[in-house]
């Protein structure tokens, strides 16, 4: 059962996942956290496992949405899932994947709410970059006094800046989406 438990533990810490779970919604009563959520949340194991302990690392913004969606969980029964944002008590800002249902609590009337937390920092980092980058290139494409004309592999255009449109005497929205073909006379289409 040890052996087990370490194994969760260590299971939990390569995916970033931590578990969590408490009985009702009452901000101060006890709950259990896995070490992983612990470390998620930044918390160190001796402080007490909490539901207001977990709402008050929940980014500003995005309280009045989790506590909402914490009490339909537990009110309906509705499952919750969604991403939102905490801050550790360093002030560091994390993105987590939060999921939450209710469990009926062995052979009593009584219910838990049980849930996990995933911690997707970096996905969103590296989301945030890549649209840094895409904006950076449009910029650069979008603003060069060259035509710049991408066909895919179909010979559908599928990107054209302002330029290329203008020299070629349409608009960038005339020519999206249209065949390489549609822009040569007979004779150059044939000879392809």
């Amino acid at each position: 059962l040890r052996e087990q438990h370490y194994f969760n533990e260590e299971a939990q810490a390569v995916a970033q996942v931590g578990s969590w779970a408490v009985l009702g919604i009452d901000e101060d009563r006890q709950a259990f956290w896995s070490k992983e959520t612990y470390r998620i949340l930044g918390i160190p194991e001796s402080e007490p496992a909490r539901p207001s302990t977990f709402f008050a690392r929940i980014h500003p913004e995005d309280q009045a949405t989790v506590r909402e969606a914490a009490r339909r969980v537990w009110e309906g029964g509705t499952p919750y899932e969604a991403e939102h944002r905490i801050v550790r008590p360093n002030g560091e800002v994390r993105w987590v994947y939060a999921r939450a249902t209710t469990r009926e609590v062995g052979e009593s009337t009584e219910r838990r709410l049980v849930g996990i937390l995933q911690d997707v920092t970096e996905r969103h980092v590296v989301t945030a970059e890549r649209r840094a980058a895409e904006e950076k290139y449009r910029r650069i494409v979008e603003g060069t006094s060259e035509g710049v004309w991408l066909i895919d592999a179909g010979g559908i255009t599928s990107f054209v800046n302002a330029r290329m449109a203008e020299m070629l005497g349409y608009s960038r929205e005339e020519m999206l989406g249209r065949s390489l073909d549609a822009f040569m006379d007979a004779e150059s289409v044939a000879s392809i």
